[in-house]
């Protein structure tokens, strides 16, 4: 793979990471926004069914909406790696050096950021 393939590569990868990201605070949203919907729904109905509704609804709000806010943490990890290898690639492309003559360290940088992306 020559430098723009690299660039082109991490480009990509950072939207995909950043699409993630909205797709899990998306889900979080939506769960958390279940959860409100059945701790309300919960005021119509008598005492004892409303005891179990909230307790439904809070579970909805706090354990389940937090799923998705882990996996976001982890991304964000990701994507600053991908951002500075790309930063770093940019830089060997204006400059007109190739792959090749790069320094060792970013080229097995890259190389190992690949191998973990394409792991996960």
């Amino acid at each position: 793979m020559d430098t723009a393939g690299c660039v082109t590569f991490l480009e990509d990868a950072l939207g995909r990471e950043n699409g993630a990201i909205r797709s899990y605070l998306f889900l979080s949203m939506g769960v958390i926004l279940s959860g409100l919907a059945i701790i309300g729904l919960a005021l119509w109905f008598s005492p004892p069914e409303q005891k179990t509704l909230i307790t439904l609804g809070g579970t909805f709000f706090s354990c389940l909406a937090s799923f998705p806010i882990k996996e976001v943490l982890g991304r964000k990890g990701r994507i600053s790696v991908l951002k500075f290898l790309l930063q770093e690639f940019k830089a060997l492309l204006l400059s007109g050096a190739s792959l090749d003559t790069a320094d060792a360290n970013l080229r097995d940088t890259f190389w190992k950021t690949i191998n973990e992306y394409l792991r996960t």
